[in-house]
């Protein structure tokens, strides 16, 4: 009984020091603004800066993001994080069509995102 009533009590202090350390980290985490300055490990590697540019880039992919699925006249357009790309489905005709959905990146703020970041398919 002893031996039970040990093991009830070190499970008690486990589950409460696991919790504790979660609960630090998410509060250093969250209070720590620059993790690009943190190192990763015993690599050495640390995040470099982005440019303006690639930052302004990456918040437009992960606005299209959020934004799909789209389905317009024309082209439909969804995100396959499986292949981290946007599938974009143009019906007839398809390069009227294609050209209508670079103006509607480009009238939507999404104009900066890399082309290699859509793959076309026909429909």
């Amino acid at each position: 009984m002893k031996h039970k009533k040990n093991l009830a009590t070190i499970s008690i202090l486990v589950v409460v020091a696991l919790v504790l350390f979660v609960g630090f980290l998410i509060y250093y985490l969250r209070s720590n603004k620059s993790f690009r300055s943190l190192p990763l490990g015993s690599t050495g590697a640390v995040l470099e800066e982005l440019s303006v540019e690639d930052e302004r880039r990456l918040m437009s992919f992960n606005d299209l993001i959020d934004k799909t699925p789209v389905k317009m006249s024309g082209f439909r357009v969804e995100f396959s994080f499986k292949k981290d790309a946007f599938l974009v489905y143009l019906q007839k005709p398809y390069e009227v069509n294609k050209k209508g959905f670079y103006s509607w990146l480009a009238d939507e703020g999404f104009g900066e995102i890399e082309r290699e970041a859509f793959e076309f398919y026909l429909e």
